[in-house]
């Protein structure tokens, strides 16, 4: 027997209100970025179809989930490019670890202070440390790193530019880093099921993108020309329960 399955979803169908605060952005920004954004919109509408398709009973051939959750997967986030200064808050016990050598080289319990660049590295409250890239690792379960004033999961990769300017990198667990960015990309108002096909589509381009991107310093960014992503300070339940669920499942292509 024949078997037909519609959709029916357009751009007019999300709505600029309260509900989706990223788009309330867009509406007063650029047109260009208006443009990237109706992209973004197509391109989720043709996952969601395919998202839909894979559900289909198999034939000669399908589309399936990989199942991607067996090992924990970090994600590396550009969270602040190019900046003179950072704003930052440490809640538990942490490190600041040299990246490039791999060395501890203080540990404390909580920090709240201006990260800066001198000439021979990277200075933290009043300390300099000699090395362009140092990483703050929070050791407590329940600690976070807050940036100019936004919480974020994970590590906080601090590298010192050419130009003596600064970057901040999230090195984050990959379905922490998906809660980070749903709130964003789909209202947490939306059906449960639209949120879980959501998830399964920001986690695909995460892993395409974490491909691709793999000898550079970072995988994503945290704006629109990636997936926009606001740490902890973004995450709401309805959306964490719609990654929980999914976690580890992403698109991919079976011949």
């Amino acid at each position: 027997s024949k078997e037909e399955f519609y959709f029916l979803f357009s751009d007019n169908h999300i709505h600029i209100n309260q509900h989706s605060p990223f788009d309330n952005i867009l509406a007063m920004a650029s047109p260009l970025n208006r443009r990237l954004h109706r992209l973004k919109i197509q391109v989720t509408q043709i996952f969601i179809l395919v998202f839909g398709i894979s559900c289909l009973p198999a034939r000669h051939g399908c589309l399936v989930f990989g199942e991607y959750a067996k090992t924990p997967h970090y994600i590396r986030v550009a969270i602040i490019q190019d900046a003179g200064s950072l704003n930052l808050k440490v809640n538990g016990f942490y490190e600041i670890i040299d990246a490039e050598k791999q060395k501890v080289l203080y540990q404390s319990r909580s920090l709240k202070t201006t990260v800066t660049v001198y000439k021979s590295g990277i200075l933290i409250g009043g300390k300099d440390f000699n090395t362009n890239k140092l990483l703050i690792k929070v050791k407590d379960s329940q600690g976070n790193v807050s940036l100019d004033g936004r919480r974020f999961r994970g590590d906080i990769h601090f590298i010192k530019k050419d130009n003596s300017r600064l970057s901040a990198i999230n090195y984050i667990d990959l379905e922490d880093y998906i809660k980070g960015i749903l709130y964003h990309e789909a209202s947490h108002y939306w059906p449960e099921e639209a949120l879980k096909a959501q998830a399964i589509v920001c986690r695909t381009y995460a892993v395409y993108q974490m491909q691709e991107n793999a000898f550079k310093d970072y995988d994503v960014t945290s704006d629109i020309y990636s997936q926009v992503y606001g740490g902890r300070t973004s995450e709401r339940y309805r959306t964490n329960k719609a990654v929980d669920e999914t976690r580890g499942k992403i698109l991919t292509y079976q011949d």
